[in-house]
């Protein structure tokens, strides 16, 4: 969603400066490929990814680590407002929404295919006669001049009459030259695809009118008569359209070009615009890019340092080590450590980066080599061992305690992943739920102002209280009695600033 977004803004700012500084400027050739290059400039902007450097700030402090039926997924943040709750998608929204899309996107593609079976069976039912490196197809029935791919469709009997104008078959004859076609082919794919983006109706719009301001320019050169060709245009408007991928007269779009032949084209304003053009490409790279926030890089001066803060961190992230901390692991052995999890990373369709897959041979050579890490080592390592704590039974908070986070000034409180108010609380009694996780927050004055905006708090608590339904704490009881008692743990790291543990049982 948030790549559609970005790709949408994009499109349509883009779009906008098209209309408003480039379309009415005769310097069609480059205004192809501006409206062009947007689209595809607007679908890669998102996708690429820029690393920014920031201030390494201390680390947020968390009083528990919460094993959840994931098993596990902790974040260690001082980047964003914690704790925030995940929202709950209803299992049958997602896969409806996927349903209809791909019906609409079917029947859209379907439709695409039929008129281009239409355009070109007019062209395998009719006569075609080889023309200046094109196909002239001599119709049978009534129609206007247009052109497709390398045809360019006429009315045989009046071509045999010498009905057709030279400077149409020129305008039609430029269509194919220049392939304005697979222009039209493009655009009309993505709106098939994209059928919920309405600005690509004006892009297909605006990239036939300059087919046309092409065409025309092509015609205007070659016999250097103006007026006689807007007569000729006003007398063909009439013409009916043949198909939706064709070139053609249109009553619409004649007004614009008639206007257009008169302008001159003036060098200077079509450079400074030119010109100016990069620095709007430049702000929305910037602004629509992906962006990787990295802490300061360590100077090779402070090396100490960076050792340091990895000792600081490594009992942080791993709160309960299966083994005790090495003397140090050698050089190569880190680096076969790190190629074992090269090896295996994947990137899930959200983005994130995981191990779903290590196998006996390579866990055990791992474990051997984090068994002779030191804590610096460790705090710096991108997968860590974690022993899983025995798992606590479900037990009901007391009457005092449930009555307790009632209280707003102290306690916030989330039933499950979902935030409730305090006063909802009297909708349940301590009995319902089968565990209650408190832990103290610890937050700057910023993230402070970030969660009451969100939550729209008058004051601010300085307790979480997670709340699981009796059933819920029993089932995750269950899996975590059932689970192995060890894990390998990913993590991705932002140095010194974020931290992400993910599980690989």
């Amino acid at each position: 969603m948030i790549y559609l977004l970005k790709s949408t803004a994009c499109l349509g700012i883009l779009l906008l400066v098209y209309l408003l500084f480039l379309e009415k400027e005769k310097m069609h050739r480059f205004n192809r490929l501006y409206l062009l290059g947007s689209i595809v400039f607007s679908f890669v902007v998102p996708l690429i990814s820029f690393s920014v450097t920031a201030e390494t700030l201390p680390l947020l402090q968390a009083d528990y680590f919460v094993i959840g039926e994931e098993p596990l997924s902790a974040v260690i943040t001082q980047a964003s407002p914690s704790p925030v709750a995940a929202p709950v998608v209803t299992g049958n929204i997602v896969p409806f929404t996927m349903i209809v899309y791909a019906l609409v996107t079917l029947v859209l593609l379907t439709r695409f295919v039929r008129n281009l079976y239409r355009v070109l069976s007019g062209a395998w039912r009719n006569k075609t006669v080889p023309y200046r490196g094109a196909k002239l197809v001599l119709m049978n029935e009534r129609t206007a001049s247009y052109s497709f791919l390398h045809y360019v469709f006429i009315n045989g009997e009046a071509y045999a009459n010498n009905g057709i104008e030279e400077e149409i078959i020129t305008h039609e004859l430029t269509h194919v030259r220049q392939k304005h076609s697979w222009d039209v082919i493009f655009i009309e794919l993505l709106q098939a695809v994209l059928w919920f983006n309405p600005l690509l109706i004006f892009y297909k719009k605006a990239i036939q009118l300059n087919h046309e301001y092409l065409a025309d320019e092509a015609v205007i050169r070659t016999y250097a008569d103006v007026p006689a060709y807007q007569l000729l245009l006003l007398d063909k408007t009439c013409s009916e359209s043949a198909s939706l991928f064709t070139s053609n007269f249109n009553y619409s779009i004649t007004k614009k070009r008639l206007i257009m032949m008169t302008k001159n084209y003036n060098r200077v304003t079509a450079l400074l615009k030119k010109i100016t053009l990069v620095p709007v490409f430049a702000i929305t790279l910037i602004v629509f890019s992906a962006k990787e926030m990295l802490a300061q890089q360590t100077k090779p001066n402070k090396v100490q340092d960076q050792k340091k803060v990895a000792e600081e961190i490594a009992p942080a992230i791993v709160p309960n080590p299966p083994y005790p901390p090495g003397s140090g692991a050698s050089q190569e052995e880190l680096n076969e450590y790190n190629a074992i999890i090269d090896k295996n990373i994947t990137v899930t369709k959200h983005g994130h980066k995981t191990l779903p897959q290590v196998s006996p041979g390579e866990r055990a050579r791992m474990v051997i080599i984090y068994k002779h890490m030191n804590n610096a080592q460790r705090g710096l390592a991108r997968a860590v061992f974690w022993k899983k704590p025995t798992p606590n039974p479900p037990k009901h908070p007391t009457a005092e305690q449930f009555e307790d986070f009632k209280n707003a000034d102290l306690y916030g409180v989330w039933i499950g992943s979902k935030k409730i108010s305090n006063e909802e609380l009297n909708n349940y009694k301590a009995e319902d739920f089968g565990r209650a996780d408190v832990s103290r927050l610890h937050y700057t004055e910023e993230m402070k102002k970030n969660i009451m905006k969100k939550f729209n708090l008058t004051k601010m608590y300085k307790y979480q209280v997670d709340l699981y339904k009796t059933e819920d704490a029993e089932h995750d009881y269950k899996q975590q009695l059932a689970s192995p008692p060890e894990y390998l743990m990913f993590r991705v790291s932002i140095e010194g600033d974020r931290h992400v543990l993910r599980v690989v049982k």
